[in-house]
């Protein structure tokens, strides 16, 4: 993630696996429904289980089909 110095350069962060996982749990309310699927595709259980739950009604989702597999 940049982040800018005093001299206006871009600095890159680096951020562990673990911190940024902790981020999006933290933010979860805010994650879009296929955010979450796709957490819950790479095995993020709490994103499995919140993203058929935050489905918006009468919206189709570009990868619904693979949900009803």
């Amino acid at each position: 993630m940049p982040s800018g110095t005093e001299d206006g350069a871009v600095e890159t962060v680096l951020l562990g696996l673990g911190a940024w996982l902790s981020n999006q749990k933290t933010r979860r309310a805010k994650l879009s429904v296929e955010q979450l699927h796709l957490l819950g595709r790479a095995g993020v259980e709490w994103a499995a289980e919140l993203a058929p739950v935050r489905r918006e009604k009468g919206k189709q989702l570009p990868f619904a089909d693979e949900l009803a597999r």
